[in-house]
């Protein structure tokens, strides 16, 4: 038996054809990856008028390829680094949420205490005998 997805009715999809479709879901995002050939690439830094149709030097960039992976590779780690750093925050809300229960916690037996304490007082205060007598002065 067959194992994974089944196969379209049409055959199989060409990978041109997925990264036509992907540079159109990418065009449709705003997200324009442009490829060109290297010799038009080579004309450019030569100098010579451009090839590349409806280039725009304003908003596109020609950069070779070893540069856009260690682009690429910089934003990964840090799009890691701040996820660890995002993990590292959810253990500390939720370490604050342990302390501040505790500490609610011992407000209460602080409180508890503090009443026993002054009630503990006026029965020492009532049961000692009074001295008769001149008050003391003032």
């Amino acid at each position: 038996p067959r194992r994974g997805r089944p196969p379209k009715p049409d055959g199989a999809i060409s990978k041109a054809a997925v990264q036509r479709a992907y540079r159109e879901r990418q065009k449709a995002a705003g997200k324009i990856v442009r490829t060109i050939d290297a010799a038009t690439l080579t004309a450019i830094q030569a100098g010579l008028p451009a090839t590349i149709p409806d280039f725009d030097p304003k908003t596109q960039v020609i950069i070779d390829r070893d540069f856009f992976q260690e682009m690429q590779e910089k934003l990964r780690n840090a799009l890691l680094k701040l996820a660890l750093r995002e993990a590292d925050v959810a253990q500390l809300h939720q370490r604050n949420h342990q302390l501040h229960a505790e500490l609610t916690e011992l407000r209460g037996h602080y409180a508890a205490v503090q009443k026993d304490k002054i009630v503990l007082q006026t029965q020492i205060a009532a049961a000692a005998p009074r001295r008769r007598g001149r008050s003391p002065r003032r």
